[in-house]
């Protein structure tokens, strides 16, 4: 079977890139680059559908989400989950995590929740960086479109896209 890459998104320690894969739109893998030397050694991170979402904290920790939404996972190392939460047991509402949720600081956790995983509409959760459960849900001012494509950016800030309008925010 051929694979075709899909994103490349460095971790925050910049020494191990995350590589997503798919193969149409129902497989998709995690691999983890890295260079020994000379050598380039590719490994699949975590399961079956479960893609990076593209964000990492200073430690090194990463995050995947299952395709489907019904699970968020917080890695610490390539073969070590450490919090694996289930939508179900943490999300209101039959709410599953959706679009690419990432660290928005080394405590907190930005995550798109909604009822489909591939509609634009959805609300935003904080989540704790460890347990990964939510703390707070995020609200906007009157008349923002709220939708799953956020950028956190690690610094407690992240970014918002509303048609041709990037807006970075912050909490209080």
């Amino acid at each position: 079977m051929e694979y075709e890459a899909v994103g490349a998104e460095p971790t925050a320690t910049g020494d191990l890139p995350g590589l997503g894969s798919a193969q149409g739109q129902e497989e998709a893998y995690s691999l983890l680059v890295s260079f020994e030397g000379k050598e380039l050694s590719i490994a699949q991170v975590g399961g079956y559908d479960e893609p990076f979402t593209g964000s990492s904290d200073r430690s090194g920790a990463f995050l995947t989400v299952a395709v489907a939404g019904e699970q968020l996972t917080r890695y610490d190392g390539p073969a070590r989950p450490r919090t694996v939460v289930e939508a179900d047991d943490v999300l209101p509402d039959g709410l599953v995590f959706m679009g690419r949720p990432g660290f928005l600081d080394e405590a907190r956790v930005l995550a798109p929740v909604g009822e489909d995983p591939w509609e634009e509409g959805c609300r935003h959760f904080l989540l704790d960086a460890v347990d990964l459960r939510p703390r707070a849900e995020v609200t906007y001012p009157p008349g923002v479109d709220v939708v799953s494509r956020v950028l956190p950016l690690g610094d407690g800030t992240w970014l918002t896209f509303d048609g041709d309008a990037v807006r970075r925010r912050r909490t209080r």
